[in-house]
């Protein structure tokens, strides 16, 4: 009898034992939880700031092309300006040429007229 004392005591123990192993095996199983959850909800702020800024590129990224294109607008407008600027430069020396002739025609005429008199 003695020694069956000894054996539920001892397998008493053992039992405790376990069963502090288990719950000490629990908490453990419950930090990690803790911890994972805390690291899931830290990667859900990085995506959603990571979509944030994509998107705050892409809109950069159209407002720079946008630019581009208005850049290239005002860049022909410039050179057709510069165009039409030449041109009437041009028209303006053919006007002065002819301004030109016609002064020293009116000059010849009025030397051919002054051997008439009236």
């Amino acid at each position: 009898a003695e020694r069956s004392m000894e054996a539920m005591t001892s397998f008493g123990e053992e039992v405790n034992s376990g069963r502090q192993l288990v719950e000490e095996a629990g908490k453990i199983f419950l930090s990690i939880l803790a911890s994972a959850e805390e690291v899931s909800g830290r990667l859900q702020a990085i995506k959603s700031t990571s979509e944030t800024v994509l998107a705050r590129a892409e809109q950069m990224a159209q407002a720079v092309d946008h630019l581009h294109d208005l850049a290239e607008k005002a860049a022909d407008g410039i050179r057709d300006a510069a165009s039409a600027s030449e041109e009437q430069v041009g028209s303006i020396e053919e006007i002065t040429a002819a301004a030109a002739a016609l002064s020293e025609m009116a000059l010849q005429l009025k030397q051919v007229m002054s051997r008439f008199k009236i």
